[in-house]
């Protein structure tokens, strides 16, 4: 009986959570259909050399640059029902960038490739990828409202203390994103010498 209800516990987890789930799933689809995605010529050279190069902050900015850019957009399209289709996009896209350049990686440098790959950018990543599905989730969910309030199917109440909570959410998740983002770029340019990544 007690299985039965840590179950029935779990199930309701799942479906409480199931937009989520399924923008964690269109994530690593991304992932999958990016590393498939392996005879695409990217040149690694400057990628190398920008993580090399610790006085080079171009990378750290257009990293920064992309993450705000995303969560933005990502905000603005809440607005309308767009953030219903941009949630799913904006996660697709990020887990396709991530595949691409972890299958370069593996095409470039092999084994060595791999592991730089898994234990020094991909924890950052994760970090600032759990950010924007999470917020990609509630953008999804702002927008289904505005959707019903739309075709007269919701009432929408509290909207002062709902608004605040959702721009509070958004920091969050911004703050979140930016932090693994900045991980991302320490642990590279802190550890790229010790797998010989380099021009």
């Amino acid at each position: 009986m007690c299985i039965f209800g840590r179950i029935k516990k779990i199930l309701d987890v799942v479906i409480l959570n199931k937009v989520k789930m399924v923008l964690w799933l269109v994530f690593y689809c991304g992932i999958v259909f990016g590393c498939l995605l392996s005879p695409f010529e990217f040149d690694l050279n400057i990628f190398s050399h920008s993580v090399m190069n610790f006085n080079n902050l171009s990378l750290l900015f257009t990293m920064i640059s992309c993450e705000i850019l995303t969560m933005f957009l990502l905000f603005l399209s809440s607005l309308t029902f767009f953030g219903l289709l941009s949630s799913f996009v904006s996660v697709f896209l990020k887990g396709l960038g991530i595949g691409i350049i972890l299958s370069n990686l593996y095409s470039t440098f092999i084994f060595k490739g791999v592991f730089f790959g898994i234990f020094i950018f991909l924890p950052g990543v994760f970090i600032s990828s759990a950010s924007i599905v999470c917020f990609a989730s509630e953008v999804f969910e702002e927008s289904l409202i505005i959707l019903k309030k739309i075709i007269h199917t919701y009432k929408l109440e509290d909207s002062k203390d709902r608004i605040k909570s959702y721009v509070k959410k958004f920091s969050q998740s911004l703050c979140v994103s930016l932090l693994g983002t900045v991980l991302t770029f320490l642990l590279c340019c802190s550890f790229s010498k010790f797998f010989d990544i380099k021009i």
